[in-house]
C-alpha cells in the first residue's frame, strides 16, 4: 500500500526534507515508515481535515522525533557519546579516515592502542564508511547528526547544539543565513578536532579556486569565541536610526543564533558583501583575513547569473577591501546557478566559486540536501500545503493552527502577508 502520492510529495517540502534527512539507513527508514503509517491510520479513525486518508494530518515533526528516539535507544547513542563527536565532525567536514584509524582528536595520542577504531564503530552500526581512494568517508544522515549532538557531552560541541536541533527552522528562504551558520559551524568543528590553524583552501574544500588564490593559513578561534552577528540596520544609515541612536548602544541580545549588532563604524565592508567573517592570519595575529561571501540565487535575482555579473561583483569587493584597508581577503561566490561554460573564477585572484555542480562536494553528504533546500526553486503552496510546511517560511506552530482554521473558510491572498518573501510562495 502506498502511504503517500505524488501530489502530497509535491505540496509538502517538509516531508521531502525529512526523507532526505533520514538518508539511506535501512533501519531508520523502517522506523519512519511504521510511525508515518500509524499516524495516518490514527488520523483516519478520528475523522480528520482530509477525511479520506488522514495523509495531510500526519505530523512530520513528531515522526522525526519518534525516529530519533528509536535510533538513540537501539544504538545506545547516549552510551557511546564520547566516541561520536569526532566522527560527527569529520562526517560534516568530509575528512577521510582509515578503517583502522583511532577515533581521536588531532592533539590526542593513542599510546596503548586502546581507543576505538572507525571499523569498530561500523560494526556497532553507529557509522557507515564509503570508499574514497585508499581511505573512507564517514556517512551520517542529518537526523543521526542531530541525535548525536543532542546527547554529546563534548564541550567543544556544546555551542553548536542549537544549530543541530532537528526542529530548528531550516532557513528555507534565507541562503545568507544558512551559509553564515554553515561556515561558523565549520570553524567550530575544525577546532573540535584539535586544529589551531588551517589553510583557507582546506577550510573551503569543494569550491573551485582561482589560479591566484592565496596560500594562507588562518588561526582558528577557540570555540567559545566564535560568534555570529547580524546588523540591525542596513547600509546606509536610515533617518529612523539617527533619531534613536541611544536605543542601540551596548547590544547583547541573541536571536536565532545571532548577537544583534549596531551599524559598524565603517559600513563599507557590508555594502558589497552578503556575509563576511574576520579571522586572524596564522603568521601574524595582528593581521586580519576577511572571508567575504557573495550569494546569488536564480530564484531571487532579477539578473542573469553569468560571468559578467560575477566580474561586476568582484570589482565591487576589490574596491570595498581597499576602502577598509584590508590586504588579506578572499571572495567566496555561492550560487545555485549552473556553472558550465558561463561562470569561472580562474582569472580572478583571491576568489572561490561554489555553483550547483559543487553543492555536494562543498557542503558534504550530511549538509548538501539542506543547502539545496535553502537555495531551492521549489514553491510552497500556501493554501493547500500541510500547515507544518509553513514553518519553513517562518510561521510558528500557533500561527499554523490559526492559518489552518482560517483557510478552510476562504483562501489566503498575498495581500495578507505583505512582509512575507514571496519568491517561493504560491497562493493559487
Amino acid at each position: 500500500m502506498n502511504l503517500f502520492d505524488d501530489d502530497y510529495v509535491c505540496r509538502h517540502p517538509y516531508f521531502r526534507i525529512s526523507i532526505s534527512d533520514v538518508g539511506g539507513h535501512v533501519r531508520t527508514l523502517e522506523y519512519y515508515y511504521s510511525n508515518f503509517a500509524k499516524q495516518k491510520d490514527d488520523k483516519m479513525k478520528l475523522g480528520t481535515e482530509t477525511g479520506e486518508t488522514g495523509l495531510y494530518d500526519v505530523n512530520i515533526g513528531k515522526v522525526m522525533e519518534y525516529v530519533k528516539h528509536k535510533i538513540v535507544n537501539k544504538y545506545q547513542i547516549n552510551r557511546y557519546t564520547s566516541y561520536l563527536s569526532v566522527p560527527l565532525a569529520k562526517a560534516i567536514l568530509g575528512l577521510p579516515v582509515g578503517k583502522l584509524d583511532a577515533v581521536k582528536k588531532e592533539n590526542v595520542k593513542d599510546h596503548e592502542g586502546k581507543l576505538q577504531t572507525y571499523e569498530e564503530l561500523v560494526s556497532m552500526g553507529l557509522i557507515n564508511l564509503v570508499p574514497a581512494g585508499t581511505l573512507y568517508l564517514i556517512r551520517l544522515p542529518y537526523l543521526w547528526v542531530c541525535a548525536i549532538a543532542e546527547y554529546s557531552t563534548d564541550p567543544d560541541l556544546s555551542n553548536w547544539k542549537s544549530m543541530l536541533q532537528y526542529d530548528d527552522p531550516i532557513n528555507w528562504q534565507n541562503f545568507e543565513d544558512f551559509n553564515a551558520k554553515f561556515l561558523a559551524l565549520h570553524l567550530g568543528l575544525f577546532r573540535l578536532l584539535g586544529y589551531e590553524k588551517i589553510n583557507l583552501k582546506k577550510f573551503l574544500k569543494g569550491a573551485d579556486f582561482s589560479h591566484s588564490f592565496p596560500d594562507v593559513e588562518v588561526a582558528l578561534p577557540e570555540t567559545r569565541n566564535i560568534k555570529l552577528y547580524k546588523l540591525l540596520h542596513r547600509y546606509p544609515v536610515a533617518k529612523t536610526y539617527k533619531n534613536q541612536e541611544a536605543k542601540y548602544v551596548n547590544l547583547t541580545k541573541m536571536r536565532n543564533g545571532y548577537i544583534d549588532l549596531d551599524l559598524l563604524q565603517n559600513d563599507d565592508i557590508k555594502k558589497y558583501t552578503d556575509v563576511f567573517g574576520l579571522l586572524k592570519c596564522g603568521t601574524s595575529e595582528s593581521e586580519i583575513c576577511c572571508v567575504a561571501q557573495q550569494l546569488k540565487l536564480t530564484t531571487t535575482s532579477n539578473v542573469i547569473i553569468d560571468q559578467k555579473l560575477f566580474e561586476n561583483e568582484y570589482k565591487k569587493v576589490i574596491k570595498n577591501m581597499k576602502e577598509v584597508d584590508t590586504k588579506n581577503w578572499v571572495l567566496l561566490f555561492l550560487t545555485n546557478a549552473d556553472q558550465k561554460d558561463n561562470l569561472s573564477v580562474s582569472d580572478s585572484p583571491n576568489s572561490a566559486l561554489v555553483s550547483i555542480e559543487k553543492i555536494q562536494e562543498f557542503y558534504g553528504y550530511t549538509y548538501a540536501s539542506r543547502a539545496q533546500f535553502a537555495s531551492a526553486n521549489d514553491k510552497i503552496y500556501f493554501n493547500s500545503a500541510p500547515v507544518e510546511s509553513l514553518k519553513l517560511i517562518g510561521f510558528s506552530d500557533n500561527e499554523n493552527v490559526n492559518i489552518r482554521i482560517e483557510r478552510k473558510k476562504r483562501p489566503f491572498t498575498k495581500d495578507k502577508f505583505k512582509k512575507l518573501k514571496l519568491d517561493r510562495v504560491e497562493f493559487n
